[in-house]
């Protein structure tokens, strides 16, 4: 073997190497959107996932808004965006005037939120714009009395904060930004510092995330590489307690028992997750431990999400014409809302939910 050859042999190797390791990542990861960028910032811990892509809403609902509408026209796009149910999935729409003039970002002007909540505590993460300035976010978290990190300004180390700070900043803050986190294009808060600390580190120093889960990894490789507007993402079995039955009327459980039995029976779920597209459809994937009770479970789970919306009145055909497919050990029910329904999104990701009982 000639030199050469050798060369271009050892070359191919190298590349093969490189791509299986890419096709690896993108098998353990799911694809590269950015729900999937969002959730990568997660501790692997968060047991539910609310995400908004604000991009998204601005350019379905906003009219051209941005960072420095006046209140009237914050409250107009607000509006319009929660008639969409474009919001429901977001923890601080609410304080966007307050956020924008006392933090110096908001929905106005940040590209992405998700709020990830585990039995250890609660994140949310915003994925800043291009155009923001890390610099003036420090300077008003300094100026609202956020205790200082000990590296100063630019330190990458979270601002410490407390009720009086949230107070002094302005009326319906959440709870999760008592303590700050800028860096690498994204500001993080949670109200445990504890908590904030992990997912600081996570995105500083890398380790395993949320998304390098199974269970969430599976979740986004189901739903594909269509960019979802909004999406609620349960990576466990979490999901069966979140959407239970239980949360109905006690006269009801047993009509939905019925239902269960008439569609032939289903497996518990082992997560689950709801994504929303432009310009209304949904995609719910139900997670299984296995292809078979996947397979066994797809005619049952399109026939609840047909039937009678037990705990919410009416159908569910009424809100939604659904079908059904299967991607290995994951149940996907394609959901297109019909044009009288509205907030499809907020009723099949609030519990109860018959099509997701366990």
């Amino acid at each position: 073997m000639g030199r050469r050859t050798r060369l271009l042999v050892a070359l191919a190797v190298v590349l093969a190497v490189v791509l299986a390791a890419g096709v690896a990542w993108v098998l353990t990861r799911g694809p590269a959107t950015r729900l999937g960028e969002a959730v990568g910032v997660l501790p692997g811990t968060a047991e539910r996932v609310s995400f908004t892509d604000w991009a998204a809403v601005r350019a379905e609902v906003g009219r051209g808004i941005d960072a420095g509408a006046d209140e009237a026209e914050v409250q107009d796009f607000l509006d319009r965006a929660f008639d969409a149910d474009l919001i429901a999935t977001s923890g601080l729409w609410e304080a966007t005037v307050t956020l924008g003039s006392a933090y110096g970002f908001s929905p106005l002007d940040v590209e992405t939120e998700v709020i990830g909540q585990g039995r250890d505590g609660a994140v949310v993460a915003l994925r800043l714009g291009e155009d923001a300035d890390p610099a003036v976010i420090e300077e008003k978290l300094a100026g609202l009395g956020y205790a200082e990190p000990s590296g100063g300004p630019g330190a990458e180390e979270i601002w410490r904060g407390d009720d009086d700070v949230l107070g002094l900043a302005g009326p319906s803050l959440s709870v999760l930004l008592r303590n700050v986190l800028v860096a690498d294009g994204w500001v993080l808060a949670s109200d445990e510092p504890e908590f904030l600390d992990k997912a600081a580190e996570l995105l500083l120093d890398g380790g395993e995330s949320l998304a390098d889960t199974g269970g969430a990894s599976r979740l986004l490789g189901a739903l594909g590489e269509d960019e979802p507007t909004n999406a609620v993402l349960w990576p466990t079995d979490f999901v069966c307690e979140d959407l239970a039955m239980a949360q109905a009327d006690d006269s009801e459980i047993p009509v939905v028992e019925q239902l269960v039995e008439e569609a032939g029976g289903v497996g518990p779920l082992a997560g689950m997750a709801v994504a929303r597209y432009a310009p209304r459809d949904l995609v719910a994937a139900l997670g299984y431990e296995s292809d078979d009770r996947a397979a066994r479970d797809s005619s049952a789970r399109l026939a609840l999400a047909q039937a009678d919306a037990v705990g919410k009145g009416g159908s569910w055909a009424e809100r939604f014409a659904a079908t059904a497919d299967r991607d290995g050990d994951v149940v996907r029910l394609q959901l297109r809302p019909r044009r009288t329904a509205d907030g499809v999104l907020t009723e099949v990701t609030r519990g109860p939910v018959s099509f997701a009982t366990c």
